[in-house]
């Protein structure tokens, strides 16, 4: 009988075997020690090594795919641009949101309301405050706050009653939390959004690529 150390296996066939198994880290090193003597185990746990790393980063790679980034819409107004992310799991608000901006809807729309440190809002065809689009949604309360910059749905006392008019959060306005749809916030341009006042315009806004 061959004795631990003295056996000699194939390096290629042991390494194709260590690389194809499916067991556990601790079943490879069993492995090892059991085909080979200390010239062999030294190179099981080089090749363990390597398929551990080669393994995390296949995992790593494998979440970077899977990892989808947010819509972003570029909202180009009378004082400069502004690009807001729309949050996907207030689903029913940002798709009519996104929808409207696919079919430009806001194009040209006037912002009707400003109040100072409160916010900027718009999306409103008759520039009234009193106009919407040809549809309402439902009311979605997420854990998405009202902080500064935080995208919202307006809407009239009736729950359900948003349409296309929307809101930026001039500062933090949290009494607002619970009561309207947060759907989205803004991730450039917040000193154009500080300096909008009632009467600019939205000159185009448009889904930008991913």
């Amino acid at each position: 009988m061959a004795r631990l150390g003295s056996f000699k296996p194939d390096p290629v066939k042991f390494h194709r075997r260590l690389m194809t198994s499916k067991k556990s880290a601790a079943m490879i090193l069993v492995v090892a020690i059991r085909e080979g003597g200390t010239m062999i185990r030294k190179f099981a746990l080089v090749v363990l090594c390597s398929f551990i790393f080669t393994s995390a980063m296949g995992d790593t790679n494998t979440m970077a795919k899977k990892k989808k980034t947010n819509p972003k819409v570029l909202i180009e107004t009378t004082q400069g641009d502004i690009t807001v992310e729309v949050f996907p799991d207030v689903k029913v608000t940002a798709q009519n949101f996104l929808d409207l901006v696919s079919s430009g809807f806001y194009n040209g729309l006037v912002f009707h309301r400003y109040v100072q440190g409160f916010v900027i809002q718009g999306g409103d065809p008759t520039g009234t405050g009193m106009g919407g689009s040809s549809k309402t949604i439902p009311l979605e309360i997420t854990e998405h706050k009202h902080d500064k910059g935080a995208l919202g749905m307006a809407r009239s006392q009736d729950p359900d009653s948003a349409s296309s008019q929307f809101y930026i959060c001039l500062d933090d306005v949290h009494q607002l939390d619970g009561n309207y749809a947060v759907f989205g916030r803004v991730v450039k341009g917040m000193d154009n959004v500080l300096k909008l006042r009632q009467g600019d315009k939205m000159i185009k806004v448009t889904l930008l690529k991913k």
